[in-house]
């Protein structure tokens, strides 16, 4: 019974990811205005997720319709969207889809693009199966707590769980399989106070298990990819992804919300949306660098055009050099009048002297300067 279950599976996704493909444009027949009035601003509140594609359009946007100011405040979803439904913003812009009851209410989502998710542990954990869209929400809700269970070894299960504000968390939502029981995390499981990958690494230790954006951990050695039904994140079949959407009020939207909607939806912006997309998820997790290698202090060597250090400890006194340096002058001077060649004789400009120049507070350089 196992293998065919996993096949029907498989159909089911293929068909919900053709859906996607093929739902119609859901501003299909609003009409879009071309110009906007002087004066005319535009407000979206945002949720993080969505900062990459905002930056990248909306300057774009503004010099296409006369240098409209396009003013981006950033909170979770909830709070962007309770300003949309409240009037306070022309635009919502989440990384999660809608409720049932945000959209009774007359908000309408416009998708741009898709997050996958992928789920995670730590290299040192000892499981190297593949785990099923069931396992894993019976692994969040704590019904599933120990590795044994889904052929791993006997090790218990720590969910390392993000914030309840987290897009990427609340996308679960939208799955059937997380609807058939309330959507609260394992017990035991470790709750983030921020919505970071970085950090949810840093605590997978090895019986731990988590869940990212794909395109942050993709090629991370810091972490390891658990796969879903036997697929990865790169494979058109892989179950959890995250939208990528902007909401507005189908009732009363703003000329400006319409006009911003238009310009995103448009086939020309398709390349530029998931190149920030892309760039985004790759930018907020960098892999882990090397430890510092512990290197022993050596005595420095000092080349004649690097400036003035410190000489090491226990040097030699510098002082009876500025005494042997006449001797030094005269016998250079012995070994040099017999080969250089003869010259007039030049007047002396001056008495020959000994010059010290400080090097730190205990040591001088010293020179003779001869006439």
């Amino acid at each position: 019974m196992a293998t065919p279950l996993v096949f029907a599976l498989t159909l089911t996704l293929d068909r919900e990811a053709r859906l996607w493909a093929q739902t119609p444009n859901p501003l299909e027949g609003v009409q879009i205005p071309t110009t906007l009035e002087a004066g005319t601003q535009l407000a979206i509140q945002s949720s993080e997720a969505m900062r990459p594609i905002n930056e990248a359009l909306a300057s774009r946007f503004s010099e296409q319709y006369g240098n409209v100011p396009v003013n981006v405040v950033y909170n979770d979803a909830d709070t962007a969207l309770k300003a949309l439904a409240d009037q306070k913003t022309d635009l919502a812009a989440i990384g999660r889809g809608l409720t049932e009851s945000e959209l009774q209410s007359g908000l309408q989502q416009i998708p741009l693009s898709r997050h996958k998710i992928a789920i995670i542990v730590s290299p040192e954990n000892p499981f190297n199966g593949s785990l099923t869209i069931e396992q894993f929400a019976q692994i969040f809700r704590g019904e599933i707590t120990n590795w044994s269970q889904v052929g791993g070894p006997d090790a218990p299960i720590v969910l390392i769980d993000r914030p309840v504000t987290s897009d990427t968390r609340q996308a679960f939502r939208n799955y059937p399989v997380f609807q058939n029981a309330p959507f609260q995390a394992a017990a035991g499981a470790t709750v983030l106070q921020t919505d970071d990958t970085a950090a949810v690494i840093q605590d997978l230790g090895p019986t731990g298990i988590s869940y990212a954006i794909a395109d942050q951990v993709i090629d991370n050695p810091a972490v390891k990819i658990v796969p879903m039904h036997e697929t990865l994140p790169d494979d058109p079949r892989y179950p959890f992804s995250q939208p990528l959407a902007y909401v507005y009020r189908a009732n009363d939207p703003s000329p400006a919300a319409l006009a911003f909607l238009g310009y995103a939806t448009n086939p020309d912006n398709e390349a530029i949306i998931e190149a920030a997309r892309a760039t985004a998820g790759r930018a907020e997790t960098p892999a882990p660098t090397e430890a510092p290698v512990v290197v022993e202090e050596q005595q420095e060597v000092i080349t004649e055009t690097e400036a003035p250090v410190a000489a090491p400890a226990r040097r030699l006194p510098w002082w009876p050099w500025l005494l042997a340096l006449p001797i030094l002058g005269g016998l250079l001077w012995w070994l040099m009048r017999g080969t250089a060649p003869v010259a007039a004789p030049v007047a002396a400009t001056g008495d020959r002297r000994i010059i010290l120049t400080p090097r730190d507070c205990r040591d001088a350089y010293a020179y003779w300067e001869v006439p």
